[in-house]
Parts: structure tokens; sequence; C-alpha cells
């Protein structure tokens, strides 16, 4: 079942899956009506759509994968973005993956971006599967990809109605309602079909992407309200530096780590200021990186409060079971010190006797592909280490 057709924009409508994220778009051009990974029509929303514009005369996908979704529209050529030539105007955007692009309508709205599967949307809000979506370097890399296309209005093909959660776990959380989240955050509320503001909603997502993680049970839950551990629902700690809340573990995980502790944790700041400089990516990217090697339930990633360094984050700090830094941390945290220390002196910051004890035991401006390299790196450290479970040595 879908949601009734919706007129968004001169010229384009929108519908929804009643069940689930899927959206449909369609556009009338000057090659006829375009629908762009459409869902199945019903008999009177079909009628309705050809009564305003006529039959479509073709269906893009946004990926080759997506074929099904033409089925129902029998006569309709079906273009795929990325491999063939699109009709009405549109123009493909590339993007770093072998099997998607988006779609660019450069004269609606000054650029009205479709985005398929790699960028779902809950609202406005464009989120991060952990676990389903590409790994965190891959998925920032196709955000500078659609920012490039400089759009001013995205329509998702896959949009789920707002949530409070998502929203508050967004990287300016605490001032929703205020001033300064007008004049400096993405919206986090908007029209169910279309998200505006996309240069502003783009750049968030790529500084400080809201991660979704699966729980066991299959819900998708927003990363402060997820388990640090495990991914269960779970109430967070408050937030600090006017960011979302804090994750921490569920009573279960905490149990389990009395009895057992991990062989490892690796930490994050999960402050405001981090988590708006690209903190969040940093843990996402982390977890999966633990979760390749088969040592997701061995080393905790676990977040931190602020640590008051803001302009020299993300912070992480890996130390064993025993409260140790394994050598090869040591090497990467001095190397990532000092180039915050360069960075420092650019920008006339002062490190003082404060910010040199947060130094001595945090890497500084640490990126996702850093982290993955720096985990690839400890495996065997980690897998080695007393208390680890057998299997993982």
């Amino acid at each position: 079942m879908n949601m009734g057709v919706e007129r968004v924009l001169p010229g384009v409508w929108r519908w929804a899956a009643s069940d689930g994220d899927r959206c449909g778009t369609a556009l009338k051009t000057p090659d006829g009506l375009v629908v762009v990974d459409p869902l199945a029509l019903a008999r009177d929303e079909g009628a309705f759509l050809e009564g305003v514009s006529g039959r479509p005369r073709f269906v893009v996908l946004t990926s080759a994968r997506l074929a099904e979704l033409a089925a129902p529209f029998t006569g309709a050529e079906v273009r795929v973005a990325g491999r063939d030539t699109l009709p009405g105007g549109l123009l493909p955007v590339a993007l770093p993956l072998d099997d998607e692009a988006a779609v660019l309508a450069p004269e609606i709205e000054g650029g009205l971006l479709i985005v398929g599967d790699v960028l779902p949307f809950v609202g406005p809000t464009p989120v991060y599967l952990e676990g389903e979506a590409p790994e965190m370097a891959v998925f920032l890399d196709c955000i500078r990809a659609l920012q490039a296309a400089d759009p001013q209005v995205i329509a998702p093909s896959r949009q789920a109605p707002a949530d409070r959660a998502v929203m508050r776990s967004t990287a300016w959380a605490a001032h929703i309602g205020n001033q300064l989240h007008k004049r400096r955050a993405a919206p986090v509320e908007g029209p169910r079909f279309l998200v505006p503001m996309a240069e502003r909603v783009l750049d968030e997502a790529l500084i400080a992407p809201v991660v979704m993680r699966r729980d066991d049970e299959g819900r998708w839950k927003p990363d402060p309200f997820a388990c640090a551990r495990c991914g269960a629902p779970n109430v967070p700690m408050r937030e600090t530096c006017g960011g979302p809340p804090i994750a921490r573990l569920c009573p279960e995980c905490r149990k389990e780590q009395r009895d057992r502790l991990p062989i490892a944790r690796l930490m994050v700041c999960a402050g405001g200021c981090c988590t708006r400089i690209g903190a969040r990516a940093v843990a996402s990217a982390a977890r999966r990186a633990l979760m390749e090697q088969g040592l997701a339930t061995e080393v905790d990633v676990v977040p931190v409060s602020c640590l008051g360094e803001c302009s020299l984050g993300p912070f992480v700090r890996v130390s064993t079971g025993r409260n140790e830094e394994p050598e090869v941390v040591r090497r990467f945290r001095e190397r990532t010190v000092e180039r915050a220390r360069v960075y420092a002196r650019q920008e006339g910051e002062v490190i003082d006797d404060e910010s040199e004890l947060v130094l001595s035991r945090f890497a500084a401006q640490v990126q996702p592909r850093e982290v993955e390299r720096l985990i690839d790196s400890l495996v065997d450290d980690l897998k080695g280490a007393p208390g680890s479970r057998p299997g993982t040595a």
C-alpha cells in the first residue's frame, strides 16, 4: 500500500509507502512524465497522475538493483542513472559507488536532487544506517559528491516520517527551537516529501552524521539512544557543549562488563563540539572495523564527555584491559598530537598544561580512515590479549 500522490513543487509529485520509508517521485518534463525510483500506484492514484501530466513515459532508477520498481510501469522506458542517458533534462550525479547514482533536475527550484539508497532520511534529517550503508569513509565521499551538484532541495527516495529521537541526535540537538539552531544548523522539521536548505543538510551530514544502529530485534535506533555496546534501546546521558545526548551501556551490558572486562577500550569524545567536527563518524567507523575483525564484543567503543579541548578534536584513546596504551597506539597518538600542535600555532591557540594532559592520553583530530587503519594495525595484539575469548586468537 502507498499514501496518496501529493504535488510538492510545480510539475513535481511525490508519494510514499504506508509501511516503510520508500518514496516515489514524478516529474513533468519536456519529454513527458518521468518517474524516479517509483512505487506502484493504486488505480485511483495512477489515474490522478495521468490526468494532470499524462502516462509515465520513462522510469529512471538510481540503481539497477531497483529494477523491480519499474515492473508496474508497463510501456515506460527504463533508464538507469549513471549508465544510460536520462530524459527530460535530468542529469546523473556520479557517486563513488559501482551501482548507484543520484539524479539532478537542474531547472526545478534551482536544483532538485533525488537521492537513492545511499542517503536515507528520517524527516529532513539524513541518516547513516550502520552495517547496511557503505563504510563510513565511502559514505562521506558520497556526501561530497552530492554537495558538488549544488542542489537547493532534496527529494529522498527513502524518507521515513520525522522522529523526535532522530531530531535529538543531530549535532545541534540542545539548540533545537532557538535562534542559534535556526542560524547555524540544518532543519529538523519540514515538509514530509521535500528537504529544503540542501546545502546545510549535506554539510551537517558530512561532519556529524546521525548514525542509526540496529538492535537484535531489527529496530533502527539513533546512536545516542542505543546501548554503546549492543545497540539495544537505552536512555542516554545528558548532552554537553550544546550537542546530542551521549550513548552509554544498557543494564545488561553493564552487568556483562562487570562480570568480564573487555580486552580493550576505544574512547571517543562525544561532546557537542567534537560531534560537530566529525567524532560520530570516527566512532561508527571504529565499530564497523572492529565488527569486521571479529572484535565487536571484545573491544568496547566508549563515548566520553567533553574533554575541554574542542578545537583539537575528534579525540580517540585506546587502552587495554590493564589500562595500558599499546605501542602502536602511542606512535599514532604522537603523530596526531604533532599535527594538532601545528594547527594550534596556525590558529593562534595556546596549548596549556590542561591541554597537554589531554594530548598525553588522546590522539587528536582523528579521521574515520585513520581509526580504521589503527584497528587493522592492532588486530594481532588484541586477538592475542589476555582475556580474549576462544576463537578470536
